[in-house]
Parts: C-alpha cells; sequence; structure tokens
C-alpha cells in the first residue's frame, strides 16, 4: 500500500472521529436544550400551579371575609384575587399550550390530559364562583341571614374541595413531571460524559494506533535509505537499499538502487578508461625509450665512425702535407726528386 493512501486513511480515521465527536456535541447540546426548555416550562407551570393553589384559597378566603364583614375594598379582595387567578389560568393554558409543541407523541397523550384537567379547572372555578356570586346577590339584596345560612351550606358541602383536588392532582403530576424531566436531563448528562469518555478514549487509542503505525512504517525504511546514502557517501557503490513494497520508499529505494549502479557503471567506465590511457601511456613511454636508445646508439655510432674516420684520416693526410712541405721546401730540385715525392703521396 502506497504511503499516500495510509495517510488518507489515517486522515479519514481522524476526520471520522471529529465529525463523530462534533455530531455528539451536536446532539448533546440539542438534546441539552430540548431538557432545558422542558425543564423551565415545568418548573413554571409547576410555579404557576402552586401559585394558583394559594390565590385560590385566598381568594376564599377573602369572599368569606367579605360576606361576613362587607369589606371589599382590601388590597388582596376577591375582585384583585379574580384577576390573579385569571392571569394564572392563562398562563398555565399558555404554558401547556407550549409544551404540548416540544414534547414527543409518547408524551402527547399525558399533555393533552394536562389541557384538559386545566380546562376543568377553569370550569370548576367559574362554578364555585357563580355559587359565591349567588350568595353575594343575596347579601346585596339586603337577606344576609339567607346569604349566611347559603354560605355556611355551601362551605359544609365543600364548595372549594373539588377544586382543590383538581389543583392538588396538577401540582402532584406537575411535580412528577418536573422531578422526571430532571432524572432524564441528569442521565442525559450522564450519558453524554460516559459517551464523551469513551470516544475520547478511542480517539486517543486511535491517534496513537496511527502515529505507531505510522512511524513504524516510516522508521525501517528511512533507516535503509540513510543507511545507503552513507555507503554512496562513503564511496561504497555497490550497496544495495533491500526495501520491499509498492510505496513511495520501495520506488525511492528503486531509484536509489538505479542511481548507484549508474554511477558504478560510469565509474568502471572511468577505471577502465584509466587504465587503458596508463596502458597506452607505457606503451608509449616503451616505445620512445626505446627510439630514445636507438637514437643514442645511432648518436654513438656516428660518434665512432667519425673518430675512426678522423683517425683513419690524420696519419696518411698528414704524410701528404708532410711529404709536400718536403718537396717545396729549399731550392728547386731535380725531377726525380719531385717525381719520388709524388710517387710516396701518390702511395
Amino acid at each position: 500500500m502506497r504511503y499516500r493512501t495510509k495517510l488518507l486513511i489515517a486522515a479519514g480515521l481522524l476526520l471520522a472521529m471529529s465529525l463523530t465527536a462534533a455530531t455528539l456535541a451536536y446532539w448533546g447540546v440539542a438534546q441539552s436544550h430540548h431538557f432545558l426548555t422542558r425543564s423551565r416550562v415545568s418548573h413554571e407551570q409547576l410555579e404557576r400551579q402552586l401559585q394558583l393553589s394559594r390565590h385560590s384559597q385566598q381568594l376564599f378566603k377573602a369572599w368569606t371575609d367579605t360576606l361576613l364583614t362587607g369589606m371589599t375594598d382590601r388590597p388582596l379582595g376577591a375582585a384583585y384575587l379574580n384577576k390573579v387567578i385569571e392571569s394564572d389560568l392563562s398562563a398555565l393554558q399558555d404554558l401547556s399550550v407550549k409544551e404540548l409543541t416540544i414534547v414527543g407523541e409518547e408524551e402527547r397523550h399525558a399533555e393533552e390530559a394536562e389541557i384538559d384537567r386545566l380546562v376543568a379547572i377553569r370550569q370548576e372555578y367559574q362554578h364555585t364562583l357563580d355559587q359565591l356570586a349567588e350568595v353575594e346577590q343575596l347579601r346585596s339584596r339586603g337577606r344576609p341571614d339567607i346569604a349566611w345560612q347559603k354560605l355556611i351550606e355551601l362551605l359544609r358541602g365543600g364548595i372549594d374541595q373539588e377544586l382543590n383536588e383538581l389543583i392538588e392532582v396538577a401540582v402532584a403530576d406537575e411535580t412528577a413531571e418536573v422531578l422526571r424531566i430532571d432524572a432524564n436531563a441528569a442521565q442525559l448528562l450522564e450519558r453524554l460524559e460516559r459517551f464523551s469518555q469513551i470516544h475520547a478514549g478511542l480517539a486517543i487509542l486511535t491517534t496513537l494506533a496511527l502515529m505507531i503505525l505510522l512511524l513504524r512504517g516510516l522508521r525501517a525504511p528511512l533507516a535503509e535509505l540513510l543507511r545507503g546514502t552513507a555507503k554512496l557517501a562513503e564511496g561504497d557503490l555497490s550497496h544495495r537499499i533491500t526495501i520491499s513494497g509498492r510505496d513511495e520508499f520501495a520506488e525511492l529505494g528503486r531509484s536509489f538502487n538505479s542511481m548507484a549502479a549508474d554511477l558504478q557503471a560510469h565509474q568502471k567506465a572511468l577505471q577502465d578508461a584509466h587504465t587503458n590511457l596508463e596502458t597506452l601511456v607505457e606503451e608509449r613511454t616503451e616505445e620512445l625509450r626505446q627510439a630514445n636508445e636507438s637514437l643514442r646508439k645511432i648518436d654513438e655510432t656516428r660518434r665512432g665512425f667519425f673518430a675512426d674516420i678522423s683517425h683513419e684520416l690524420r696519419t696518411p693526410l698528414t704524410i701528404i702535407r708532410g711529404e709536400g712541405e718536403i718537396s717545396l721546401r729549399g731550392k728547386n730540385k731535380r725531377v726525380v726528386e719531385y717525381k719520388l715525392s709524388i710517387e710516396r703521396i701518390v702511395e
């Protein structure tokens, strides 16, 4: 396998780990946001349910005080509390509708039941207000004794009992839902933490494994290449790199071996040329030596020849000159004497 392919595989694995981590983080953030929204809405609903329970109790106490004392201008009178309760019911209605849009199919039925229960609370609340308004009409018409008797009957009959029961059930259900959502959120955080730890461990192990594999794949061919270049630098052109495989290092090793073979061939050619040149120089030197020797012998022969010629010519020339000088010396001589001198010269 080519080393570039190995690097691409390693990069792909690291990219996959990064994408997995990003996906996990995105999913965790989305789920956390979902549970945070659910938890906030549920806590607001629970708070509104508790406020509704408290305000309804205050309302019935205010109605009772009003019917008993006839005072309607208190800070927490029935009119003010009625507005507050209406605000609580409207807020609960909006929160229930909002929660219905963010829950899944498995929780939709329970949320629809909450909306139905909220409608029942509103109806029961309105029914209770109608009964109290009837008592208020009797009192305002100048029949306080009948109004008082009617109020006592309503109180003995538990005028707000059913409403309180509905509110208590709603508070209990909402409390259970808040606890369940918080537990699910805590479980999600624990699961995300566990997944993150597992993913981090896998990422670390994968990175270490890839580093070890890549370094192991690099160390042996690089060491072989460095050894080959060192041998080449030392002048050992017969050294060859032994790298198996079909990756880039194997191609580099084959190129190195080819280059070393070419250099070795050139070096051998240079050595052969140098050897041939030395042989030729030796041959030419021997020829020059022989030529010089021949010239030396020729010169010696010439010298000997000229010495012999000089030696051979000196004596007769001396005799000839002596005879001529003798013939010319003194007065004229007789013909016989000249003739004798000429004969000796000719001899």
